[in-house]
């Protein structure tokens, strides 16, 4: 059933009380909720209300260990275009003169002139120009907009890595005392990360490992033999590879995840044209389509649900999609 192939991820901007009920009546097989980009205030009462709307706790899965460096806004929204120039401060910068800060110590000094840094997946680049003690000159090589609390890379350059934060690990254990819910743990390098994580939150309903790094993918078969689920973030798996290989290595790990009786899901850049336009791009249908055929055991809405002011658009593409493929067989 259609419903059992869709996983949908929530958020604030899009999910008040009244969405949040509509969401557990269309019943998708998962609901991720982001916690390193949600208020744990926000992801109790967004719990609470799919519960009493009658969505089953087990299907709720926590997003965990995202430690990536994030930008912070003077304000909420930045609009940019090809050449403009954009700066940060470091963290310890109290200028507001500039348009924000990068808040990640260790990632602000590493970075170097010329690098290219890129914000959320990949969607905006901007060359650096200069760099000081305390700011960061960056050029932008695209239109777009980048919002408070973005997440930044470097090209070609990984950062990211397996970690929870003791403070985090307490919210969700407090969190799993009360609810049965499942988790999705960020950056999983290799199996023993999630035997690790089966220890430090014995009351999890159920852990699912993503993949999102070269190194995860060198330990593939250590990690999806011990795994009945994995997910597949192809939006920084992208930045880590290459974006041009993607293709190629979800098709190749789809392969070894029917070997190993892994179901995989994917996740990442489905159906993010609808933001701007009436109808997704061909080439996300086909996207989908693909994914599908090629066994896929699911399709997760990331940004394009959970960050998203008009969340339905987007779900309603992505069942009528997997609709029509499901009557095909």
């Amino acid at each position: 059933m259609t419903k059992d192939f869709c996983w949908i991820t929530i958020g604030a901007k899009g999910f008040n009380k009244e969405n949040l009920i509509k969401l557990a009546e269309y019943d998708p097989r998962g609901i991720r909720i982001n916690t390193g980009r949600s208020s744990f205030d926000w992801i109790n009462i967004a719990i609470r209300t799919l519960i009493q709307a009658g969505y089953n706790a087990n299907k709720i899965y926590l997003d965990i260990g995202n430690n990536k460096p994030r930008v912070s806004l003077y304000d909420l929204r930045m609009d940019i275009k090809e050449g403009d120039l954009v700066l940060f401060g470091g963290p310890f910068s109290n200028d507001n003169s500039l348009n924000g800060k990068i808040e990640n110590e260790p990632f602000f000094s590493a970075i170097k002139k010329d690098d290219i840094l890129v914000f959320n997946d990949g969607e905006i680049e901007s060359i650096v120009i200069d760099k000081e003690e305390k700011r960061v000159v960056l050029c932008s090589k695209s239109d777009g907009y980048i919002t408070d609390h973005a997440t930044i890379g470097i090209k070609g350059k990984h950062y990211e890595n397996y970690y929870i934060t003791p403070k985090e690990t307490a919210l969700i254990n407090s969190l799993l005392e009360e609810y049965s819910l499942g988790l999705i743990i960020s950056f999983v390098e290799r199996k023993e990360n999630i035997i690790e994580c089966k220890k430090t939150f014995p009351n999890a309903y159920y852990i699912i490992p993503k993949i999102e790094t070269n190194t995860a993918y060198k330990n593939i078969d250590g990690i999806l033999e011990y795994s009945e689920w994995a997910l597949l973030g192809r939006g920084d798996f992208a930045l880590s590879i290459g974006i041009e290989k993607l293709g190629y290595y979800q098709k190749k790990m789809l392969h070894l995840a029917k070997k190993h009786n892994c179901k995989l899901i994917i996740a990442s850049g489905t159906l993010e044209s609808l933001e701007k336009y009436k109808l997704p791009f061909r080439s996300e249908i086909i996207d989908i389509t693909n994914s599908y055929l090629e066994g896929a055991a699911g399709i997760m809405l990331t940004n394009e649900s959970g960050a998203s002011e008009c969340p339905f658009k987007v779900i309603d593409f992505l069942y009528s999609t997997i609709d029509y493929l499901e009557s095909t067989k």
